[in-house]
């Protein structure tokens, strides 16, 4: 008699297989997180970090523009766009630059649900962040951002096993 497999048994002979692919955080992504969090973050360190990476950098600098935080003059270095927007911002922005590939699948099913937990944790990321700030922590709100992006990531592994 043929017995099908749970899905906890697929999940963890899907971790236990050669072919695990974890939702990945960059690992530029993680050291630019760990300095602009730091107690006296170093900007020329951040700036090397986002430069090292050219979508990172024209994303930055293109955030930088947007109305949200554009300035009287439009920035064109990721210096200007690191002091308009600050190294909290910067972190936050990158982290989910680089988080968002993760959310992208060849089955459109799967892509659909990716492209919904994807928006509900830009959402979370956000309402993280406003509640931070509202509960006198206007210290941590960068940290309550990623958090609230990160929030979820259970999910993004499970879809990928479905996948």
């Amino acid at each position: 008699m043929y017995h099908q497999p749970s899905f906890l048994d697929v999940i963890e002979e899907y971790l236990e297989s050669e072919e695990i692919r974890l939702p990945a955080f960059s690992r530029n992504a993680l050291r630019i997180q760990k300095e602009a969090f730091s107690a006296e973050p170093d900007f020329s360190t951040i700036q090397e970090l986002i430069e090292c990476d050219q979508a990172l950098t024209s994303q930055v600098i293109r955030k930088a523009n947007t109305a949200f935080y554009r300035g009287l003059r439009k920035v064109n270095t990721v210096q200007e766009a690191i002091l308009r927007i600050g190294t909290g911002q910067i972190a936050s922005i990158e982290m989910m630059i680089t988080q968002k590939t993760n959310y992208d699948s060849k089955d459109p099913l799967i892509s659909e649900y990716m492209k919904r937990l994807w928006n509900h944790s830009l959402a979370v990321a956000n309402a993280s962040n406003w509640l931070a700030e509202r509960c006198g922590y206007p210290n941590l709100m960068d940290q309550a951002y990623v958090a609230g992006l990160l929030h979820d990531v259970g999910k993004l592994l499970l879809l990928m096993v479905m996948e």
